[in-house]
């Protein structure tokens, strides 16, 4: 307050200038849109690290309900069927029937089922068939070759395949040979009826198989040696079979 007359008179003509320096805050108790002042001007929530993720983002969540977000799609893998295979380089069976690799394991196979049901049935004394040593080692040694063939095959060993080859070669010489000389020559007057026509049979299917054998086996054992047959390159580009597709 004034003490004097003359300092009320210097405070009353400085008063204009005092109400022109401070603002103007009757906006903050008026009623409308603005803020009171007593409220705080940073929103708590959003600035509190200890505050739950759902407290944070429930006042965003509204004004973002109607954005949608963005998916991105991508395009399959593709599978084996949809990629393509590099061209065969090696030699069908037959042109047709499978790979060299299969066909000499299939032949193989069939083959020594044969012979041991062959050393079955001379083995067991009731049933009249006798062998001579030469054919007991002539039939064992087959079932082991065959058996190299087997295995020379599912290894990539062309040696084991080319030694099986060569038995082979020899067994279809031996058998047409022992038949053109042995044939003509047996009485099959006193034999039972039909034992020349079954003989003739057993003789010709045998040396068809064989042929098919050799004919496996050699075909395999070529594509080795020139490359195209390997473990690298037989599930990639090799792999043949009419009736057992993947």
């Amino acid at each position: 307050r004034a003490d004097s007359p003359a300092e009320a008179e210097v405070l009353g003509q400085s008063s204009p200038n005092f109400e022109r320096i401070m603002p103007d805050l009757t906006w903050a108790d008026e009623g409308g849109g603005g803020a009171s002042l007593s409220e705080p001007l940073v929103d708590e929530e959003s600035t509190n690290p200890f505050a739950p993720v759902s407290e944070k983002s429930g006042k965003g969540s509204e004004k973002s309900s109607t954005t949608t977000p963005e998916t991105k799609t991508t395009a399959p893998a593709p599978t084996w069927d949809e990629e393509e295979k590099p061209p065969k380089e090696g030699h069908v069976y037959f042109f047709l029937c499978c790979d060299t690799r299969r066909a000499c394991i299939i032949t193989n196979a069939l083959f020594l089922f044969v012979l041991f049901v062959g050393l079955v049935v001379a083995a067991t004394p009731k049933t009249g068939l006798t062998l001579s040593a030469t054919s007991w080692v002539t039939l064992i040694f087959s079932i082991m070759v065959s058996s190299m063939s087997i295995y020379g095959a599912v290894k990539f060993l062309p040696i084991w395949v080319g030694f099986t080859v060569l038995w082979d070669l020899y067994l279809l010489t031996y058998g047409i040979a022992a038949t053109a000389t042995g044939l003509p020559s047996i009485d099959w007057s006193h034999e039972q009826t039909g034992a020349r026509s079954d003989s003739i049979a057993f003789v010709a299917i045998s040396i068809v198989w064989h042929i098919l054998m050799i004919y496996a086996e050699g075909a395999l054992l070529v594509d080795m040696k020139r490359g195209f047959m390997k473990s690298e390159t037989y599930k990639v580009r090799e792999e043949h079979s009419v009736c057992c597709k993947r």
